[in-house]
């Protein structure tokens, strides 16, 4: 059983009752005594005033305050020994008219807005020592003053006492940290039960949206996004998950096997374009990969981490595994231990050779020396090497307009585009294997465009492969053999 109370005027006390039976019933306490009324029983009996008697008995009390702001508690010490009620008669006595008529105690307490005075003393030695404690609907300024009204009471009956506040608490606190308990349990709850329900709603949008951008390609109908017949290069992934995947983050250029067998497709595809192989860190990966290798061209591949599916990485982690591609030549993966030690070799060819030319015209000039010094013939004098002098652009008036507007898309690339004769893009390769990318287009390249310095080298072998036009970054000291015209990007572009 529970009660409250609901109203109070005038000495009438009223609590409202809800019964264990759902019953509710108003009883008022006045001069009369206890009075009963039912409001709604809900089909269930009326509860009797012998019951109210019982809960009473029980020790149970009415809650007489409902709408406590502030709770007003003060010691006191009174040197006799006395009752309650003569503690709360002192303080009725002596603060009235004290501090005005809006702020007499019997007056807030007739109009609801303090409640009722509880004392609790104990009487030893002659001498009664207790607290009293007053709720109060005040706002603060109020409360204080009336706070401050108790301390002045200094007798009750006959007996000298002293009134000292203890404490002036804010009631509402306790409700504001049930409040905050409460709603820490509800989010708590809300985050086991609803939230995932919200990310799946969520995952379930995002997917339904990439899937419109998803295209099939081939005869096959292979799941692929919206730019891979556009694209010089496409990435090659397992299945329809990873190019979703993919396209969360923008790369629209991916095609999927559709399974560990490569389609005819992709095998045509990857022999055409810069091709990157981007597989699951598991056996199926290296399934595909291997297949790759045999049936068509691998420029790159990248490969989830051990154990993992692309479908399943992160955003972070598919940059990080693209970024960490390695290069393949012919089908075989280049490491940069490879090229290091290509280059160590050249330079030590190089060394070995200026050693001998040293020597030799050291000699030479050894021998002439003692010509001279043993017959007046004139000695014979060895002829420098011909130094290579710094090449110049061509006349910029030279190049087609097509190649002038696309020259300065390749800066900060670290990539050369392959043109043909008309002008059209055949191949799109790494600027570090630009010459073995180009050996193998047996004389179909005319036009190179690439983010790099144009060496002796690369002219050479463009030569042989009938390139026309070469655009680098920086023209290196070469000599230029006849029928290539060397062009600057930052000459053409001015």
């Amino acid at each position: 059983m529970q009660c409250k109370k609901t109203f109070k005027h005038h000495g009438r006390v009223q609590w409202e009752f809800q019964g264990n039976s759902n019953a509710r019933w108003i009883l008022t306490r006045d001069v009369f005594g206890f009075r009963k009324r039912i409001i709604s029983t809900f089909g269930f009996p009326a509860v009797t005033e012998i019951q109210v008697g019982e809960y009473l008995l029980a020790g149970n009390s009415f809650s007489e305050f409902s709408t406590v702001k502030y709770e007003i508690r003060a010691k006191f010490t009174i040197q006799g020994v006395v009752e309650k009620s003569d503690v709360v008669g002192a303080i009725f006595g002596q603060t009235e008219g004290l501090i005005g008529e809006e702020l007499d105690i019997r007056e807030l307490q007739k109009s609801g807005r303090i409640g009722r005075i509880n004392v609790e003393m104990e009487s030893k030695d002659g001498l009664t020592t207790g607290y009293i404690i007053i709720p109060s609907s005040l706002d603060r300024v109020e409360t204080a003053i009336m706070a401050a009204t108790i301390e002045t009471v200094d007798r009750v009956g006959p007996c000298i006492a002293e009134f000292e506040l203890e404490s002036l608490e804010d009631v509402r606190k306790k409700k504001r940290d049930k409040i905050i308990g409460r709603a820490t349990e509800l989010l708590q709850k809300w985050d086991l039960e609803v939230a995932p329900e919200t990310q799946e709603i969520t995952d379930k949008v995002s997917e339904a949206r990439l899937s419109d951008d998803i295209v099939t390609y081939g005869e096959e109908n292979l799941p692929a996004g919206p730019e891979v017949e556009m694209d010089a290069t496409i990435i090659i992934c397992e299945g329809r998950a990873d190019v979703l995947n993919l396209l969360s983050i923008g790369v629209k250029n991916a095609i999927a096997t559709n399974g560990t067998k490569v389609p005819k497709t992709i095998a045509q595809l990857s022999k055409k374009k810069t091709t990157i192989a981007f597989l699951d860190g598991d056996r199926g990966g290296d399934m595909i990969l291997n297949e790759l290798l045999q049936v068509g061209k691998i420029d790159f591949v990248a490969r989830a981490p051990q154990g993992k599916e692309v479908e399943d990485l992160t955003k972070k982690d598919l940059l990080k595994a693209l970024q960490g591609k390695v290069a393949y030549v012919n089908n075989k993966p280049v490491t940069r231990m490879t090229f290091t030690s290509q280059e160590h070799q050249k330079h030590q060819e190089r060394k070995q050779d200026t050693r001998q030319l040293k020597s030799r015209a050291q000699d030479t000039s050894q021998k002439s020396r003692n010509k001279k010094k043993y017959s007046k013939k004139p000695s014979r004098t060895i002829p420098a090497k011909r130094s290579r002098t710094k090449v110049t652009s061509d006349a910029a008036g030279d190049i087609p307009d097509e190649l002038r507007k696309v020259a300065k898309d390749v800066l900060g690339t670290t990539k050369a585009r392959f043109l043909d004769e008309n002008l059209k893009l055949v191949k799109e390769v790494p600027t570090s294997l630009i010459v073995d990318e180009l050996q193998k287009e047996d004389g179909n390249i005319k036009n190179i465009l690439f983010d790099g310095i144009i060496s002796q080298r690369l002219l050479d072998i463009s030569t042989k492969e009938g390139v026309k036009i070469i655009i680098g970054t920086r023209i290196g000291n070469v000599k230029k053999p006849r029928g290539i015209k060397v062009y600057s990007i930052s000459d053409i572009a001015a």
